[in-house]
């Protein structure tokens, strides 16, 4: 498939197959993805502000994450199966590209993306006026996003294929391309998804009111976090992370943290209530409660124990080893707050 930078409204900042792969992650630093959109407006199910905050301002690392690696390697062939597909089975008359240009929104300058592809499409249009037949032709450019995913988003498919409503990680898949036609300035774009061993897709329109809530967000989030070097709060989805980057206590250190007091006091308060009252609504007050967990941890740090300069039970956040019976011996930190 033959690679070309498409005509639209978008800046172009650089050839992505003139860098190499390190090199492209750190140019990643310096904008935020059309991927990544859905992790700032806080409605993806596996990245969140303070997850993208870290990966633009810490050290860049390669990936190690299977899933994205082979989502990587089966893209480009989802991609010329399905064109291949669309050239066969449509009336109109599809040309396909693989774009090798990173571009950027011509207002909202920390928007970028990437394009899997884009396509033209000839379109002829026919009429009748009086004794007179009218043939015209025009194209149109379009985004196309490739994804691969599991068996389990099969009923989220589902439903957006029916009601056109995104959910689950759909949903982020969409705010994707939302953010792609902003930057091309295109009308629509398909998103193609090999789902449980089935290649399938749905054409998305522009949103023009979603687009300016992306372009608005994700200007604010530059401003107010990344150039003030102030990471935002962390929520539940966070914990994973910060368990990594601080697997370790340091011995006998203490902290003492007064405005981290509210924290605690609101989680023991949320503890409190959740014990006694019905099932329906433990599920919000448990989400809630990991939240605070993830700030309080990221707070602590290396520290065992924080205190708040006051009579106030201590939090401590320290190793606790498991003895392997049915399973292996491992130790992590348990936090107790």
């Amino acid at each position: 498939m033959r690679a070309k930078t498409p005509a639209s409204k978008a800046k172009r900042l650089g050839n992505r197959n003139k860098m190499t792969h390190m090199e492209w992650l750190k140019g990643r630093q310096n904008s935020i993805g059309a991927s990544e959109v859905a992790a700032i407006l806080g409605l993806h199910k596996y990245a969140t502000p303070w997850s993208t905050y870290r990966d633009k301002t810490s050290e860049v690392k390669e990936l190690t994450n299977d899933a994205i690696k082979m989502g990587i390697l089966f893209e480009p062939h989802i991609y010329q199966i399905w064109s291949e597909k669309m050239q066969a089975t449509q009336t109109d008359s599809f040309t396909f590209y693989t774009c090798p240009t990173i571009l950027q929104h011509a207002k909202c300058e920390r928007l970028t993306t990437n394009l899997d592809g884009w396509g033209r499409v000839e379109i002829e249009d026919s009429w009748t006026s009086g004794d007179s037949d009218f043939k015209s032709k025009f194209s149109e450019s379009f985004v196309v996003e490739i994804k691969h995913v599991g068996i389990y988003a099969r009923g989220d498919w589902n439903h957006f294929q029916e009601t056109g409503e995104p959910c689950g990680i759909f949903l982020a898949y969409w705010l994707q391309v939302q953010a792609q036609l902003a930057i091309t300035g295109w009308s629509y774009g398909f998103l193609v998804v090999l789902i449980d061993k089935k290649l399938e897709h749905i054409k998305i329109q522009a949103d023009k009111e979603a687009q300016e809530t992306i372009t608005k967000e994700i200007s604010a989030f530059w401003k107010v976090h990344i150039e003030t070097e102030t990471p935002p709060a962390p929520d539940a989805l966070d914990m994973a992370r910060i368990n990594q980057i601080h697997s370790k206590e340091e011995p006998g250190k203490e902290l003492e943290k007064p405005e981290a007091l509210e924290l605690v006091t609101k989680h023991r308060e949320i503890q409190a209530i959740k014990k006694k009252k019905e099932k329906e609504i433990i599920k919000p007050m448990a989400a809630e409660l990991k939240s605070l967990e993830a700030q309080i941890a990221l707070t602590m740090g290396d520290a065992e124990v924080m205190t708040f300069g006051d009579d106030t039970a201590p939090v401590t956040w320290k190793t606790v080893k498991r003895k392997g019976h049915t399973v292996q011996p491992s130790e992590s930190r348990r936090l107790k707050i």
